[in-house]
């Protein structure tokens, strides 16, 4: 998969989550701190087709994922096609239960 862009965005970040609301408040987060968010994405799926179209410094993938692929798997996708570092997130980080 060739990515249609060209030089990596250091501030773009690929958000992938199958939690709505976990995907609501990091967009809000990670924007509000002046970060480009590309998605977001609930599935591997999603978060490919988006790292194919914009060149991103970061992905933070968190799990459970919707669909078939895992976060894990995800990364794995975007460090082999891309070279995209990631970083993973458990839990529903800044919601109370």
């Amino acid at each position: 998969m060739e990515q249609i862009g060209g030089d990596v965005n250091e501030r773009a970040i690929l958000v992938a989550h199958g939690d709505p609301q976990v995907l609501e408040r990091l967009v809000t987060t990670l924007s509000d701190q002046g970060y480009e968010v590309v998605g977001p994405a609930s599935t591997a799926r999603e978060a490919l087709a988006y790292a194919a179209q914009a060149p991103v410094g970061l992905a933070l993938i968190g799990e459970p994922l919707a669909g078939r692929r895992n976060g894990r798997a995800l990364g794995a996708a975007l460090r082999a096609t891309w070279g995209v570092p990631c970083a993973y997130l458990k839990g529903r980080p800044g919601l109370s239960a």
